[in-house]
């Protein structure tokens, strides 16, 4: 990870020598006043992260014991946890940094493990069409484990996603979206316009990528 952020520190010290991130900044914000139509972010991302939280949360209540089911659930939570990112700025409630998005931060790295260890079976058991009877044995005494691994992950994620904790995010994102109404009729709870933007593509709009 360390060695995959070098490059990005660099080019955040090109750009800030050399001013450039200070007028892409503005121009961001021309941008962003443009494509929202006018109307403060704050009320434009809560409108675009209502949708996004809904889907999360019924997704929440699926049984998660079936893998497909947990595998839609994992991509669910990572698009809300980068939606949430992307919107944070619009929301001063501690509660959205200190709460929601830790939790959901959580959520996403126990649902990595499990598709991390669902991966590497898959990994194995590809290995094991073309492989020697000799690596064979050692494959398939790593698949075992493997195996092993994933059932005990996903029995500990199953014990520990309970009906409460579904529950209890539920209300904190209700009580999030409910401390500020929406203004007229493209507020939180009404249905904004239908128009393409760069960024409702930012905010996982398009879904053809996973």
């Amino acid at each position: 990870r360390k060695g995959a952020q070098r490059p990005i520190r660099q080019i955040k010290r090109r750009l800030i020598d050399s001013r450039q991130l200070r007028r892409r900044s503005k121009k961001l914000r021309r941008d962003l006043c443009s494509e929202t139509g006018g109307r403060r972010f704050e009320d434009w991302a809560r409108a675009r992260l209502q949708p996004i939280v809904d889907e999360f949360l019924q997704a929440a209540e699926r049984d998660q014991a079936d893998f497909e089911q947990l595998h839609a659930f994992r991509i669910q939570t990572k698009e809300l946890r980068y939606a949430m990112e992307l919107t944070n700025a619009a929301f001063t409630e501690a509660e959205f940094e200190e709460r929601l998005y830790q939790k959901v931060v959580a959520l996403q790295e126990r649902l990595g493990a499990i598709n991390d260890r669902a991966t590497a079976q898959d990994l194995f058991e590809a290995w094991l069409e073309s492989a020697s009877p000799k690596e064979a044995r050692q494959i398939e005494c790593l698949l075992e484990r493997e195996t092993d691994e994933l059932v005990r992950a996903h029995s500990q994620f199953l014990d520990w996603w309970t009906p409460e904790r579904v529950s209890e995010l539920r209300t904190e994102f209700t009580r999030l979206f409910g401390s500020r109404s929406g203004p007229g009729e493209n507020g939180l709870h009404g249905k904004p316009d239908r128009k393409e933007t760069k960024l409702e593509n930012a905010l996982g709009k398009d879904k053809t990528s996973r």
